[in-house]
């Protein structure tokens, strides 16, 4: 009885390990890193409410909590201002094995439809040649990126030949509003009448305009969000109620649909952010002439 005891034991024992494989030291080192694409978080304007709902902050995707000045806006998958493109971010890979990244893209209109090879790869990245923690995608054809949703993921591959795959994360990208006046490089006095206007650029009335106004570092000077039915016609002295200080200026304007949509990839619901944004331009605000 005691040795049939004791080889219960021994196979329990055996079969613990083998189960265990997954920890083996030689599987861990060979396994390759997984990225992290960082999904939509915000949009530069947005309002931030403690728990009592009291207005804390504005959100300036420009900088961090630390006053750290980003180049791109630091709000995860986004649309970007040059084009009709889709910026795609991921934290930091620092795993020194890696040898290549691989994004690849499908729109949610061909996974519904079970497109024949629905995935595209949209670039192949020799990672020691690659200093970036983002790609902007900027499509072989920009009018059919428009009103369609974006999906995205990455694949790494390591010196070990190992690969693995990112999670999934999506941007619905909807039609950039085409700013009129102030023209690009135009110079206005404090004395001036400074007027901003825009074409929509849209008939949907889900789409909601920010006007956002920056100094030449990406600082937020001041935003304001067209109200329903509201001309993109906007007198910044009237409404703001204060003058610019002599400078350069940019300024631009986002389209942000505020419903967020919920999709299913593959049993995994997914929260989808919708948006676009214009071309940004620079005006100089002089000393009022005499």
């Amino acid at each position: 009885m005691k040795k049939m005891i004791i080889y219960l034991l021994v196979v329990i024992l055996l079969v613990i390990l083998g189960c265990a494989g997954t920890t083996d030291p030689k599987t861990d080192e060979e396994a390759a890193f997984i990225a992290d694409i960082i999904e939509h978080i915000g949009d530069t304007g947005d309002i931030l409410k403690n728990s009592h709902g009291i207005v804390t902050d504005t959100l300036n995707c420009y900088y961090g909590s630390d006053s750290t000045f980003y180049e791109l806006e630091n709000n995860g998958i986004d649309a970007y201002y040059e084009g009709d493109w889709v910026l795609v971010p991921w934290h930091h890979i620092s795993d020194p094995k890696t040898v290549a990244l691989e994004l690849f893209r499908f729109s949610y209109m061909d996974y519904q439809n079970n497109v024949e090879d629905y995935i595209s790869s949209v670039a192949f990245i020799p990672f020691n040649n690659f200093t970036k923690d983002y790609y902007i995608d900027t499509f072989n054809n920009e009018e059919e990126a428009v009103d369609n949703t974006w999906f995205y993921f990455l694949k790494t591959t390591n010196a070990d030949g190992a690969v693995a795959f990112s999670d999934t994360v999506g941007y619905h990208l909807i039609s950039k509003p085409v700013l009129r006046i102030p023209t690009d490089q135009s110079v206005y006095t404090q004395s001036d009448s400074l007027i901003f206007e825009w074409n929509q650029n849209t008939i949907s009335s889900l789409v909601k305009n920010r006007l956002l106004i920056f100094d030449e570092n990406y600082h937020l000077i001041w935003f304001y969000n067209l109200l329903s039915n509201e001309e993109p016609d906007i007198n910044f002295s009237e409404i703001s109620g204060f003058a610019l200080d002599p400078g350069n200026y940019i300024w631009r304007v986002d389209g942000i649909i505020e419903w967020v949509d919920e999709l299913y990839i593959d049993g995994k619901q997914k929260e989808i952010y919708s948006g676009s944004e214009s071309m940004e331009r620079l005006f100089t605000i002089t000393l009022t002439r005499e």
